[in-house]
């Protein structure tokens, strides 16, 4: 059976308390919790006796922390562990613990809205989307490719975190910050390329065991033209969007689309009209762009409106 021995101290706080920590104590989040749940999740982190856990609930961007110590565990049957656990502090909003917390947690916030801000894709290899939606990895590549885009912004995040932990004397995961909640906020993000086509790609925050260093890695993206229209991915929505989409030349980069075209026809489709950019009077013409069969060959044939 669980045993839990809760001891509230108000009064009798050191300003210095939270300092004395080990290897093994932990912080956790628990947001808009009841202090039952914080009490359970506190126990269920207990491992060892001399044991600090702390628990976070951030309400309103007001902090408080509740500090537990744990007297002793022992294993219980199936594995589960009974502890015997003291609530020692309870840190509000405008202790010390509390506020140090705080101007941690704006910077580590205000990092990760600026790594979750979306750009342009200014990379020669990907100058439109109709290029990205026929590489099989391009998740993998833009993971990389973000992460040299803002690591500027990553190394302050990991400066910063080192900094929590050694202001705050404890390891600290992101999952206690406000940025943890900037993330979940925002899970999938678009970027743009050069020709007004786009991406949208679902994201992980990662955390690398070895160097404590994060940084997002991107998956399943999906790509759009200029006008916001899905890409098509098979020979039968291709030919559809071919035949319903209009004028192909304001879609998007003119060779990415021909390309995209010659991968999913497999080569075999020829151009009339198309890309060669048909002027009257100073501006390019409107054109009607459709699949036709001519002399048994595929033919993409754009046509002025």
């Amino acid at each position: 059976m669980l045993r839990i021995l809760l001891i509230t101290l108000f009064t009798f706080i050191s300003t210095n308390l939270y300092a004395v920590t080990s290897d093994f104590d932990v912080m956790l989040p628990c947001h808009g919790c009841s202090e039952y749940k914080k009490e359970l999740e506190a126990l269920n982190a207990a491992t060892t006796s001399g044991q600090t856990i702390y628990v976070v609930d951030n309400r309103n961007g007001q902090f408080y922390i509740n500090e537990y110590y744990v007297d002793s565990v022992d294993a219980g049957q199936m594995g589960i562990a009974n502890a015997n656990m003291r609530l020692m502090t309870q840190h509000v909003p405008g202790s010390d613990l509390s506020q140090d917390f705080a101007r941690h947690d704006a910077t580590i916030t205000y990092l990760a809205h600026a790594i979750t801000q979306p750009f342009t894709i200014d990379s020669s290899a990907f100058p439109s989307a109709f290029k990205a939606t026929d590489v099989s990895d391009f998740a993998s590549w833009f993971t990389d490719h973000h992460y040299a885009k803002k690591q500027q912004n990553f190394d302050l995040l990991d400066a910063e975190m080192a900094n929590a932990a050694a202001s705050l004397t404890i390891g600290v995961n992101i999952k206690v910050f406000s940025a943890s909640l900037t993330f979940a906020s925002t899970n999938i993000i678009e970027y743009s390329f050069p020709d007004g086509t786009g991406v949208q790609m679902k994201f992980e925050v990662l955390r690398n065991v070895n160097t404590g260093k994060y940084s997002l890695k991107f998956k399943e993206p999906e790509f759009f033209d200029s006008k916001g229209k899905r890409i098509p991915m098979t020979k039968t929505t291709l030919t559809d969007y071919i035949n319903n989409g209009g004028n192909l030349e304001e879609k998007g980069d003119n060779d990415a689309i021909k390309q995209h075209i010659n991968l999913v026809f497999e080569g075999n489709v020829q151009y009339i009209g198309f890309g060669e950019g048909l002027v009257r009077e100073g501006s390019v013409e409107v054109l009607d762009c459709r699949i036709e069969i001519i002399r048994g060959k595929q033919v993409v044939a754009c046509y002025l409106n």
